[in-house]
């Protein structure tokens, strides 16, 4: 099988199993090949696999900031998310 053959091969398989909803050990189950082999070809692929997509969000500002919690010792803690 020629590389890009191959590569087309994998690139259908890891949006196969995106698309699936499984866990990695069940799609890999019943696809027939081992874990490390989807996660070898998920990162080579990377976001070419077509799973990956970019989009705008909205997002609202408010005039206070949100009451933040108290971590250890007292110190005020955030959590800021990055999608």
């Amino acid at each position: 099988m020629s590389r890009l053959a191959k590569q087309e091969l994998w690139r259908k398989r890891v949006l196969a199993f995106e698309r699936s909803g499984l866990s990695r050990r069940a799609w890999c189950a019943r696809a027939g090949v081992a874990v490390s082999t989807l996660d070898y070809w998920r990162i080579r692929l990377g976001d070419s696999a077509g799973g990956c997509v970019q989009a705008l969000v909205p997002i609202v500002v408010s005039e206070e900031p949100p009451a933040m919690g108290r971590g250890r010792k007292g110190v005020a803690s955030c959590i800021a998310i990055f999608w």
